[in-house]
């Protein structure tokens, strides 16, 4: 049988344009098979094609140090306040404030009202911002009285933030 092409351009040109069409069809067999494999591969995604990668993943947030009252807070109070507080005008001006010892004075700062602003809990579990122990230590002009310590120079802003860390995490007595 005669190929209908070999009697209108004559068997050379007949050979080439068969040796063509296997050629062509050789190249789509290959691009199917491509467009059939893409997906698998697809960079190493498993979505399909189209598809927009997913983001990477974003990086998670600081761990939250938890601060101790034991081992963070009263070691502060013992360095900068425990000495007025003891023997010095503050343990006269505010009796029910001296720093004798931890368990005392946690008693003495959580959940009570403040002396002299009522409107304020010494010590606000969770709430650093309406703390007065917090304003007391970190403002210039405190709602009341003077910024403590009243004789030594401020607390770091490392220092307040133990005491407002502590404050937020729920003032734990731990």
């Amino acid at each position: 049988m005669t190929l209908p092409w070999k009697r209108r351009y004559g068997a050379e040109r007949a050979e080439r344009l068969r040796s063509l069409g296997i050629y062509l069809k050789m190249r789509v067999a290959r691009l199917v098979l491509v467009a059939l494999c893409l997906p698998a591969c697809h960079g190493g995604s498993r979505g399909s094609i189209g598809e927009t990668p997913a983001p990477p993943p974003e990086t998670p947030p600081p761990a939250v140090v938890e601060v101790s009252w034991s081992q963070d807070v009263w070691p502060i109070v013992i360095v900068r306040c425990q000495l007025c507080h003891t023997v010095g005008t503050g343990a006269l001006q505010v009796p029910d404030m001296k720093m004798t010892d931890a368990p005392s004075l946690y008693q003495e700062w959580v959940r009570i009202l403040a002396q002299c602003n009522t409107n304020f809990f010494r010590v606000y579990p969770g709430r650093s911002d309406l703390s007065f122990v917090v304003n007391k230590i970190s403002q210039t002009a405190p709602l009341c009285g003077q910024r403590m310590p009243l004789e030594d120079s401020p607390l770091s802003d490392a220092e307040q933030q133990i005491f407002r860390d502590w404050i937020d995490q729920g003032a734990e007595n731990n």
